[in-house]
């Protein structure tokens, strides 16, 4: 985790990054072996470590279409699972 100052609310934002790790640790841990490929490679690995969108393809042995259904479902899933933050504001 990268140390941001927030004018002395340090110890805000690191419980807010905590239980954001929390939430995304949990979700990942619930989902299929598939789509915690798809997950993974779009959220917690490092940059070098990210597979192209073909390799994924191979891997995974799914085409485009089910890739971008995945994916949107996946992303859907995540916000509505965390409700609690910013990735889901109701209006």
């Amino acid at each position: 985790m990268v140390k941001l100052s927030l004018g002395g609310q340090d110890g805000a934002f690191e419980a807010k990054a905590l239980e954001l790790l929390r939430v995304i640790e949990a979700f990942r841990d619930n989902l299929d072996d598939v789509r915690r490929e798809i997950f993974a490679n779009l959220f917690t690995r490092r940059t070098g470590e990210r597979l192209k969108l073909w390799q994924i393809y191979e891997t995974l042995d799914i085409d485009r279409a089910e890739y971008e259904r995945l994916k949107a479902e996946i992303l859907l899933d995540f916000a509505k699972s965390y409700r609690g933050g910013v990735l889901l504001k109701k209006c």
